[in-house]
Order: structure tokens, then sequence, then C-alpha cells
């Protein structure tokens, strides 16, 4: 077995090219990563341009319009496009979508074996999607889990008795992330609150005269304001390992309707909560490539209840490497088979998406964490924000960062303008 050197898959990566699908700041985020670690330029492969990955030296783009990411036949002759396109070279499969995951997974055999795909096994994938498979994954690893019932929108006679043993306060949300495009317009959201059965009823007749036809989740809601949720992010390598882990909490999400359960401002966490329980949640289902999970802690009690798991890196993966985590690097030895690296969080530092002077007295109550936080911004590189790179920088990406923090305080202050017990 060769151990990792730290700089020994780096320096294979000559005819490697990252291609990242997408064009939100995860994608930009990837595109930093790589750079960072190895100097490369990634190829961005979006439906059309975008703030984050506008103006940028470290990528190039090609746009393909919309409708091509998450259509399968669609997607696959792309891959095949751009692996003829770019003769001779390894392509890394970069992509944060559900639909676009599971498309590489269930295809994996027929795609150009040019392609490195950081990604489960499709089985693994839809038992990570399933809520019916992963309830039985988390009583097996004695993991808590809140009370979650699927529900038919074409059969309004089941609601009630589905809904009888159901406790309340509870959330609605789609069982299907590709099912919230396709019927956002008609009143489903990604996620919203309901306090009674009887407004939760109201709410599904009303998506049912709408003509939604899809399955939907219903999850006892969890109290606690932002900073009781955490998110535990790695990856796990070709023999099972876990070469890099880390866990952070959260301490202000994203409020606006659209990106709802996103985190705007996770503080790294070098004690590693969760990270124990996480790789031994995801080895025990047989994921490889990247992970991402939801947890949320009961503040009644301490009770950490499991709500998402995700085959992929996740929206704010870059929270790892400002805690010393390095996620290009995990897969560039995963992909030159350098094995014995291990990666966990080191370092205190606030991820930073939105405005980091919102974390402050008004959204964080607890005294504790708020001198912590505090002094963790006084310091040199405190805080992180993906999208502000030292060698990307130039007039136009200055000018879009700071349309975009000054919107997210705006969002903040329409959506949210204090912490709730609930976190909607």
């Amino acid at each position: 077995m060769r151990f990792a050197t730290g700089e020994e898959s780096v320096k294979k990566t000559r005819n490697v090219l990252p291609v990242i699908f997408g064009n939100e700041i995860e994608a930009y985020s990837f595109a930093r990563l790589f750079h960072e670690t190895a100097q490369l330029q990634s190829l961005i492969v979006a439906p059309f341009p975008r703030g984050p990955i506008n103006d940028s030296r470290i990528l190039r783009t090609k746009f393909v319009g919309r409708g091509v990411l998450d259509n399968e036949p669609k997607m696959l002759a792309l891959m095949e496009e751009i692996a003829q396109e770019n003769p001779g070279t390894l392509l890394i499969a970069l992509n944060n979508s559900d639909q676009g995951v599971r498309i590489i997974a269930r295809n994996r055999s027929r795609i150009n074996s040019r392609w490195a795909l950081p990604f489960a096994p499709a089985e693994t994938v839809e038992t990570a999607n399933s809520k019916t498979r992963m309830a039985q994954v988390y009583a097996e690893l004695g993991l808590s889990v809140p009370v979650v019932r699927t529900l038919d929108l074409s059969r309004p006679g089941s609601w009630l008795m589905e809904l009888s043993e159901m406790p309340f306060p509870v959330v609605l949300k789609p069982a299907e992330s590709t099912d919230l495009i396709a019927h956002y317009s008609q009143g489903l959201a990604k996620v919203e609150p309901f306090e009674t059965p009887d407004e939760l009823v109201k709410k599904l007749g009303q998506l049912n005269e709408a003509g939604v036809d899809v399955p939907v989740l219903v999850q006892q809601l969890i109290p606690g304001d932002d900073t009781t949720q955490w998110v535990v992010n790695g990856y796990i390598d070709a023999t099972g390992e876990a070469t890099a882990a880390g866990s952070g909490r959260v301490l202000l999400g994203l409020h606006t309707p659209s990106y709802l359960g996103n985190a705007g401002l996770i503080l790294t966490d070098p004690q590693g909560t969760l990270v124990d329980d996480a790789i031994r949640l995801v080895k025990h289902i047989g994921l490889r490539g990247f992970f991402s999970i939801d947890v949320k802690i009961d503040p009644r009690d301490g009770t950490a209840y499991w709500l998402d798991l995700n085959p992929r890196a996740g929206r704010g993966h870059y929270y790892l490497k400002a805690g010393g985590v390095d996620l290009a690097r995990a897969l560039l030895d995963d992909m030159f088979e350098i094995r014995g690296g291990r990666q966990r969080i080191s370092r205190e530092a606030i991820f930073a998406i939105i405005p980091p002077q919102l974390a402050n007295a008004t959204y964080l109550r607890d005294p504790e964490l708020l001198r912590q936080v505090k002094a963790v911004r006084q310091r040199r590189g405190g805080v992180v924000d993906p999208l502000v790179y030292e060698r990307d920088k130039n007039v136009k990406r200055a000018f879009y960062h700071a349309v975009h923090l000054a919107r997210e305080a705006k969002n903040m202050r329409t959506y949210y303008p204090a912490p709730t017990a609930t976190g909607f």
C-alpha cells in the first residue's frame, strides 16, 4: 500500500480536467478547490451564466441551455461530447444535483472510461434518497430520526389516516427534489411548516386542486433555531475509508423560500461532533465518494436527529476547506490510488456566503456561542467566503460580490428578521 504524501497526487494532475455541472456557489467552490490544490483550471458546464461563475480566471465555461443537465439522454450525450472535445484527458465529474447524481450512478457502465465518477453505486444512491430505507438504517444503527409519512396527493381520503399518529408541528416537502422545480408555481414549497393537522390538510387540498400529483413528505418538526442545525460532510474512497470528513454548526441559514435548508454561516468544529456516527452511517450503506448530512440537535434534551443523507458534496462543502479539510486532495488521492490519507477539521473558522456581520447578538442568543464566534471573526483568516479568492480578483467579480451580500442582507431582513423557536 502506498501512503499519501500530500503532494503525490497533485503531481499527477497534468492531464486532469475537473468538469463541474452547475452555476451556483458550490460550483465555483469546486473550481476554487481544484485551483488551490493542484492549480487546475476547471470546466464549468451550466445552463446559462450566473454571478458565482462569471468573470473568473480559474475556470472556463460551456453553456448548454435549460433542460439538459437533468435529462438522462441529453446528459449522457453531453458527457460523451465533452470526452471527445478533450482527448487524452482524465475527466472528473462534479455534480451537486440529486438528479445529476442519479443519472451518473445509473449509467456508470455507459459513460466513457476517462471519466472519474466520485459517486456511490446506483443502489446506494437510491437507498440514501429513500426515506423508508434510511429509516430502517437509522434504526439499525441506533440513530434518532423525526417521524416521517409519505402522502399521495391524489388520494385525499387517505390523508387523515396517515396523519393519525403524526406528532405536530410538522413540515411538508416534496419527496423528490426534482418535483419542486416542476410544481413550485402550483404552490409546492421546498419546505413549509404547519402547526396543526387542519392547516396541513387545507394545504394538501390546495395542492391537489392545483394539479400537483407527486408524493410529498410530512416530517415531524424538531424545535430549535438555526444554531441547533449541524452539517457533516466528507469523502469515502474506493476502499471504503473516510479519507476526508468534518462537521460544522450552522450559525444562520438561508431563509429565502427557494433556498430554505441551506446554510449561510457555518462554524467549523475541530471536535468532530457527529463525525464518527456519520462515518458509521455512510459505511453501513456502502457509500463511496462525496456525502453530506443534515442533523438537528433538539435543544430540549440534546438528542441528535438525522434528517437527510445526500450522496453528493453539498452546497456549502467549502466549509471543510475553511477548517483544513481538502476534498479535492481526497478525490485526487483516490483517483491515483494513493492510500492512507485521513483529513479532519483542525481549526475553527466561519464559512460565510452571507454577510458575516449577521453572526451577531440578534441571531446568536447563546452568550457563550456569541463570544466564541466573535473570537473567530477577529482572527486573521477566521472568516472564509468561497467567492472571495485572492487569485481570482477583478472589478466585475468584486461588484457582483458586493451586490450579492447586500441582497442576502436584505433577504434576511425580509424573511427572517429575528430568530424563532423553530427556524421558520
